[in-house]
C-alpha cells in the first residue's frame, strides 16, 4: 500500500458529511484556493433518491454519516446547497453522485439552473463505485475536455468496468441539465392526458397499470425508467385522452438530454433518467407526504395530480389512522391542551386538511387551530369560559389524507369543583411534611427489645415467648418470666441475629426464628422506625427485620 505523500492543507477533525454547511464549506475552500474554468462536484457514499428521514418506510437520500448519527443529506438538503452556492457566485458544471439510485428527474429537476450536467446511476450502485482512473487518467492526459466530454469519459470509464468484471445489474448515465426543461415539459402533457384518462375513465387505469408493470424498474420496484415508459404509452391505442403524442414528444426531448448512458444487460430497457411510479396505492399513499415534502417537480407539473388520481382508482389495505388526545377534566378559565395523532400505515404524515372543533352538548361547533410539531402529531390549545352553562364538550376532528377522511372525537368533563381544590404540588407538600413529623416522632419509640436482646447474652438463654411485656425464658438457671424493664437492668449483650420471619401474624404475635431458637413476640414490641415513604406506603425498619 503506498502512502499519501500530499501537502496537509487542512486538518478539520470529525466533521458531519451529512451537513449541507459542510459541503458549502468545501466547496468554497476549494474554489477559493484552487481556482479553475470549470468544476464537478461529486457526492460519494450510499444514495437512495429523494426521500425523507423518518421511520416506517425506506430512508432515501444521499451521503450517510454513520459517526454523525446517520445524518445524510435529503433532497431539500441538495436544493439548499446549490441555491447557496449561486448565491456565492459558484456555478457547477457537472454533479456527480458517485452514489445509488439518484438519476431521477425529481432529483435533477432541482438543479436546473444551478449546473449543467448531472453523472449518476438509475440502479443500486457496486460498493467499487465510479472507475476514477478510467476518466482521471483521460483528463489529465487532456485538461481541456469540456464538461460533456468529461461526463460521456466518466460514463463509458464504468460501463467499461464492470462490463469486464461482469456485473450486468449495473447502469450509469450523464443528462444535460440546460435541456432538461424540454422533457418536463413533455412529461407535463403526457401526465396531463393521464390524468384526464384515469378521472373519467377510471376502467382504463388497468391499462396504465400494465404498462408500468411492464417497464424498466430500478431499486425495488418503485422507479420506472421514464424513455421506456414513454415508449409503450405510445405504442399503446385506445386512450380516450389520447397521450401518445406528448409520450413521442418526450422520447425525442429524453434523447437529446442523455448525453450518455450505460446499462448491463439484466437492464435492456434503461435509458438514462428514472421516474416515481410506485406499483401499489398502500405503497403510494404511506410515501405520498414525503414525495411532495422533498420533491418540487410532482408540485410544479401534472405528474403529481396523475399519481394522485391513478391511484384513487385503487383501494388501499392499509389504513389512515388518527387519535385525538385530551385531558379527561377540565378546569373553567385554564388553558387545555390536546394532541391528535394521524398516519397512514406505517408512515408518519401531516393530513392534506385537518379540521378541529370544540363541539358542545348544544351542537354548536367552535374553530380550533391545529399547529403541526412535527409529521404525525399536532398541538390544539383553547380555554373553557369561566361562565359556561355545561358539564360536558368534546374535540372533534375531520382529517383528509387525498381522497381518505377519518374523523375522532374525545369527550371532556367540565368540572368547576377542580378550581376549587388546591394544587396537587400543594397537598403533596403537606403531606410530606406531616409524614415527616409522623417519622420523627416513630424514631423515638422506646427501644424495649433491643435492650432484652443485649441483657439475654450474659444468661445464654432461649427465648420462649414475649408477650405483653413478659418476656419466658429458658437459662441455665431454669425457666424463667420477667418484664422487660426489670430484666434490661440486669443483662448485657445478647448476640443473636434474626433467621426467619413466619409468613403469618396471629393474634397481634410475629414468631421469630432466631440462631437461638424461636422467639415470638407481639408487633408493639418490635420498634418500628420508618425508613422512607414512598407516595401513600411507608417502609418501617425494625431491629428484627424490614
Amino acid at each position: 500500500m503506498s502512502l499519501i505523500r500530499s501537502e496537509l492543507l487542512l486538518d478539520l477533525g470529525e466533521v458531519n458529511m451529512g451537513d449541507p454547511e459542510t459541503v458549502l464549506f468545501f466547496v468554497n475552500y476549494t474554489v477559493k484556493h484552487f481556482p479553475a474554468e470549470h468544476y464537478m462536484l461529486v457526492f460519494w457514499d450510499h444514495g437512495n433518491a429523494w426521500r425523507s428521514k423518518q421511520e416506517g418506510m425506506s430512508i432515501k437520500g444521499v451521503c450517510w454519516d454513520w459517526t454523525n448519527n446517520n445524518d445524510y443529506l435529503t433532497q431539500q438538503e441538495l436544493r439548499y446547497i446549490f441555491e447557496k452556492l449561486k448565491s456565492m457566485g459558484i456555478h457547477i458544471d457537472i454533479v456527480g453522485f458517485d452514489a445509488c439510485l439518484m438519476q431521477m428527474i425529481e432529483v435533477a429537476y432541482d438543479f436546473i439552473g444551478y449546473a449543467d450536467i448531472v453523472v449518476a446511476s438509475e440502479e443500486y450502485e457496486p460498493l467499487d463505485g465510479w472507475a476514477y482512473d478510467g476518466f482521471l487518467i483521460p483528463l489529465v492526459t487532456n485538461p481541456d475536455m469540456t464538461p460533456q466530454e468529461l461526463a460521456s469519459t466518466i460514463v463509458k470509464a464504468y460501463g467499461e468496468f464492470y462490463t469486464n468484471v461482469g456485473l450486468t445489474w449495473t447502469t450509469l448515465s450523464a443528462i444535460d441539465l440546460n435541456k432538461l426543461p424540454n422533457v418536463v415539459s413533455a412529461l407535463n402533457k403526457m401526465a396531463r392526458a393521464l390524468t384526464l384518462e384515469v378521472n373519467f375513465y377510471p376502467k382504463n387505469a388497468t391499462t396504465i397499470q400494465s404498462l408500468r408493470d411492464k417497464s424498466e424498474k430500478f431499486c425495488e420496484g418503485e422507479f420506472i425508467d421514464l424513455w421506456h415508459f414513454a415508449e409503450l404509452i405510445n405504442s399503446t391505442p385506445g386512450f380516450v385522452n389520447d397521450p401518445r403524442p406528448f409520450a413521442s414528444e418526450l422520447i425525442l426531448a429524453l434523447n437529446e438530454t442523455v448525453i450518455a448512458s450505460y446499462a448491463g444487460s439484466d437492464h435492456p430497457n434503461a435509458h438514462g433518467l428514472a421516474i416515481y411510479f410506485p406499483p401499489t396505492v398502500d405503497w403510494y399513499l404511506e410515501e405520498r407526504y414525503w414525495y411532495f415534502l422533498q420533491t418540487q417537480l410532482p408540485l410544479q407539473t401534472w405528474w403529481g395530480l396523475f399519481l394522485d388520481f391513478y391511484f384513487k382508482t385503487m383501494t388501499p389495505t392499509e389504513h389512515l389512522w388518527l387519535k385525538v388526545v385530551t385531558p379527561p377534566i377540565i378546569t373553567p378559565g385554564k388553558v387545555v391542551t390536546a394532541f391528535i395523532l394521524i398516519g397512514f400505515g406505517k408512515s408518519k404524515i401531516f393530513a392534506d386538511y385537518l379540521d378541529v372543533y370544540l363541539v358542545h352538548p348544544n351542537g354548536s361547533k367552535t374553530p380550533l387551530e391545529a399547529i403541526g410539531i412535527e409529521p404525525e402529531l399536532y398541538m390544539v390549545s383553547f380555554t373553557i369560559l369561566e361562565d359556561h352553562k355545561y358539564d360536558t364538550c368534546s374535540i372533534l376532528v375531520d382529517a383528509y389524507y387525498w381522497f381518505l377522511g377519518l374523523s375522532d372525537v374525545s369527550a371532556l368533563t367540565i368540572s368547576k369543583e377542580l378550581a376549587l381544590i388546591p394544587s396537587i404540588e400543594e397537598n403533596v407538600g403537606n403531606i410530606t411534611k406531616e409524614l415527616g413529623s409522623i417519622a420523627k416522632g416513630l424514631e423515638n419509640i422506646a427501644t424495649s427489645i433491643d435492650d432484652l436482646i443485649k441483657m439475654m447474652k450474659t444468661l445464654e438463654p432461649v427465648i420462649i415467648e414475649v408477650k405483653n411485656n413478659t418476656v419466658k425464658m429458658l437459662t441455665e438457671l431454669g425457666t424463667m418470666d420477667a418484664k422487660l424493664d426489670t430484666i434490661k437492668d440486669l443483662v448485657g449483650k445478647l448476640g443473636t441475629t434474626i433467621i426467619d420471619v413466619e409468613k403469618s401474624i396471629k393474634e397481634d404475635i410475629l414468631v421469630l426464628k432466631t440462631d437461638i431458637g424461636e422467639l415470638k413476640a407481639t408487633l408493639s414490641a418490635l420498634e418500628p422506625k420508618i425508613k422512607s415513604i414512598d407516595e401513600r406506603t411507608a417502609t418501617i425498619e425494625t431491629k428484627l427485620e424490614n
